[in-house]
């Protein structure tokens, strides 16, 4: 009865809606729906709609005491004039008057009610990690879908049974299915209590049906993490839940596996693999400038020279099938910028770090020397040298019973944490990172300093990701730009501005990072692409950098699966269709979604 009843008001808002209208409804608009029918939505959600104001995160937290902030920041606060014409307004508790709402779902039915209503009021809709995505959500006349309190549980499948689910996929290993908003942390806890290897997202917060366009993850010789997933429960634009796998809704299927998934529905459950853990041999490497150094401008010209020597090595790493990740800068990194698996030392004075490891094929623990042999040939015995002159060099080389002890041994690897960060990023292939030695050099000297015209207040720190080569399933439902099986690298610049900057000041560090940081990039890299993971608004190639060939097939699909446009989100797939346009200028955040 619930459903029919938001179907009902879905086609009585219908007549506040023009069919023919070029923009998303505003709070502003006279097709914005009256606080009577977000109470009615609310009703027959349970009470899980929430004004997407400032703190209302409390409402996803259990605790009591959060309960009751949650109740203060969600309701409306009457005034002695309405309680003396409503005395039972207390008790109904109504919402109070947003500009921008949550709907906390707790089951895939609450997210088809949500599109439903957002439908029948042209609104514009958000999804993803809360953690993540909250920020962004706020922008006025957001509908924002979350999923992170959908918890149906995670099953454990010791044999995938693909002859009775899909006799395409080719798997019959170990899986785990997540139903619902369940973090990375969960399942890895999970699967390293049977010895086994998930391969997910290096940020343990994040969301696993958010993710499956990670590209970033702790270990990459097992396959891309596109390449891990089976089969995914998908609610559609229209509200309609389907299941998309090599069988059922296969296009569907393949653009959700690395094509912007965000772009085409909600996703409610994820089916992927799991793999038998293995020994696992790890490298721990700081470079910085010597502490108390005479001379500072040395130091840091030393300091590019060693992180191009390094990463000169990053392809014979990736063929021997290490992976990790790493990061870089020439200065010390700002108060208020946390930088987690950051040596202090280098956050103090600059410089690089890394973790990179590989799984021992054999069962050896790293014992027959092999991994310790390709770390010293293909870097350490060129950059020893450098320790004790105007650089500090410091390596660790750590060997693991399995991959679960290598991943809490090193902090979970958790995902960098950033204030207002302008960034854009580059695949990066044997060619651009061994051919010209100058030219890698020049990249980096470009990559890692401020224009002049930037915010003085930014602070530049680069990502780094080693890419391991691992296999190619040859799998044709996945999405992912073919760039990623053949770079070694990818390297994503950030100029960090504290959060207090204004807009103009981070217009200006993102112009700076896309036309001068992105085209030095490019021009060492030119023929690959970007990370998904890293996204660079503002760049004007971003079909062909993020999707490759394959962009025109993904639109397609998107115009399939939500032929109105309603998933929205700045550079994914069908987002060329639209602009933000401000409505009064210099008020941040009033802005609406129109058809270009």
């Amino acid at each position: 009865m619930a459903i029919l009843r938001v179907l009902a008001l879905a086609l009585v808002g219908t007549s506040w809606v023009n069919a023919e209208a070029s923009c998303k409804c505003g709070p502003r608009d006279e097709c914005w729906p009256s606080l009577a029918r977000w109470d009615d939505l609310n009703e027959s959600l349970a009470g899980r709609v929430l004004p997407n104001v400032l703190g209302i995160e409390v409402c996803f937290s259990e605790n009591e005491e959060d309960q009751n902030t949650c109740l203060e920041l969600a309701a409306f606060q009457p005034t002695e004039a309405t309680l003396e014409t409503d005395e039972n307004m207390l008790s109904k508790c109504p919402l109070r008057p947003a500009s921008a709402y949550i709907i906390r779902a707790t089951e895939a039915d609450d997210v088809a009610k949500a599109l439903v209503f957002a439908k029948s009021h042209n609104l514009r809709v958000s999804t993803g990690s809360d953690r993540d995505d909250l920020q962004r959500s706020r922008a006025k006349g957001t509908l924002h879908i979350s999923t992170a309190s959908i918890r149906k549980g995670t099953e454990y499948h010791e044999s995938y049974p693909t002859d009775s689910l899909c006799p395409h996929t080719k798997w019959s290993g170990s899986a785990f299915t997540v139903q619902g908003g369940y973090t990375w942390a969960e399942l890895y806890t999970k699967a390293f209590a049977q010895n086994l290897i998930v391969i997910g997202n290096t940020d343990q917060t994040a969301e696993i049906t958010t993710s499956s366009d990670t590209l970033h993850p702790p270990l990459h010789t097992l396959g891309l993490p596109a390449d891990q997933i089976l089969s995914m429960d998908v609610v559609l634009a229209s509200g309609a839940t389907v299941s998309a796998n090599a069988c059922h809704n296969p296009d569907l299927f393949f653009a959700l596996r690395g094509g912007s998934s965000t772009a085409y529905g909600v996703i409610v459950s994820t089916t992927l693999k799991a793999h038998p853990s293995r020994p696992v041999t790890a490298h721990s490497l700081q470079v910085y400038p010597a502490p108390h150094r005479r001379d500072p401008i040395a130091g840091a010209l030393a300091l590019i020279d060693a992180v191009a020597e390094i990463l000169a090595a990053y392809p014979a790493l990736s063929e021997g099938e290490f992976s990790g990740q790493g990061s870089w800068g020439v200065e010390k990194v700002g108060e208020g910028i946390h930088l987690p698996g950051v040596p202090a030392a280098v956050l103090a004075n600059g410089g690089y770090s890394h973790v990179v490891a590989r799984v021992e094929n054999d069962g050896s623990n790293g014992g027959d020397g092999s991994s310790r042999a390709l770390l010293d040939t293909a870097l350490m015995d060129a950059l020893r040298w450098r320790n004790g002159s105007s650089l500090v060099v410091e390596e660790t080389v750590t060997e693991y019973a399995s991959f679960g002890e290598y991943f809490n041994a090193v902090g979970g690897m958790n995902a960098m944490a950033y204030g207002k960060a302008a960034v854009t990023s580059r695949l990066l292939d044997r060619t651009a990172l061994s051919a010209d030695t100058e030219m890698l050099k020049e990249m980096l000297r470009i990559t890692a300093t401020n224009a002049p015209e930037m915010p003085h207040r930014a602070t530049i720190w680069t990502h780094l990701s080693l890419v391991g080569r691992g296999e190619d399933p040859g799998d044709r439902h996945v999405s992912v730009h073919p760039a990623w099986r053949r770079s070694c690298a990818v390297m994503a610049p950030m100029a960090t501005l504290p959060g207090d900057a204004d807009k103009g000041e981070f217009e200006k560090a993102q112009v700076d990072a896309t036309l001068r940081k992105g085209d030095a990039l490019r021009e060492l890299a030119p023929m690959t692409g970007a990370s998904l993971g890293w996204k660079d608004a503002r760049n004007p190639w971003w079909k062909t950098d993020l999707f490759g060939d394959g962009y025109p097939r993904l639109r397609a699909i998107k115009e399939r699966y939500d032929p109105g446009g309603m998933f929205y989100c700045e550079t994914c797939v069908g987002s060329e269709d639209w602009e933000e346009i401000e409505k009064d200028e210099g008020e941040e955040g009033e802005a609406v979604l129109c058809r270009v």
